[in-house]
């Protein structure tokens, strides 16, 4: 299955809500209308870097882990691109590379009527 098989509304929605820092629990996909087999393709065990505080994971309290079993939502918004095809500016910082993934989806999935 891929984003593009499901209604735009709930890619835009599931976009909004992922960042590129976040492992968020699969849960939040769902909710939102994703189907299942499109969030057990986007989930993943991701493990923490003890050496590097910027790959230690933590939980939901705050606290590092060794691994995490969830939903990253940088990787998220890649898989989407991906799917449609999108082109995209590379960003260097994983929040700015977010941010363009969602302004190519919004462009894309919901584009504004054009001015009169």
């Amino acid at each position: 299955m891929k984003w593009t098989e499901i209604d735009p509304k709930i890619v835009l929605a599931a976009a909004d809500n992922c960042d590129g820092h976040t492992i968020f629990e699969p849960k939040m996909l769902t909710d939102l209308g994703v189907p299942q087999e499109l969030v057990d393709r986007c989930t993943q065990v991701y493990e923490s870097n003890f050496d590097d505080p910027k790959y230690t994971i933590s939980d939901p309290d705050g606290q590092p882990v060794e691994q995490l079993t969830g939903v990253y939502g940088l990787d998220v918004l890649e898989s989407m691109v991906r799917d449609f095809n999108l082109d995209y500016e590379s960003k260097f910082g994983r929040g700015s590379q977010a941010r363009i993934f969602q302004e190519v989806l919004h462009k894309h999935l919901d584009p504004k009527p054009a001015e009169a």
